[in-house]
């Protein structure tokens, strides 16, 4: 586990944002639905975002099986 308990996942945008859930574009052409309880800094971000990184909780990253 890192040290920051967080994973940076490259991402091309946000599709869709509300208060509770940020819908992500990542590079591989994949779309996920993140929890902003799992997203560092979430406010950060908004529809229409990209391309970047999002810093994601390593356990949700793992659950979900992003950035693999």
């Amino acid at each position: 586990m890192s040290a920051s308990n967080f994973v940076h996942l490259a991402f091309e945008k946000i599709l869709q944002a509300t208060p509770k859930a940020l819908l992500v574009l990542f590079e591989d052409g994949t779309q996920h639905w993140i929890p902003a309880s799992q997203v560092a800094d979430s406010d950060d971000y908004d529809y229409g975002d990209g391309p970047g990184d999002i810093s994601v909780t390593e356990w949700f990253a793992k659950k979900e099986r992003l950035g693999q």
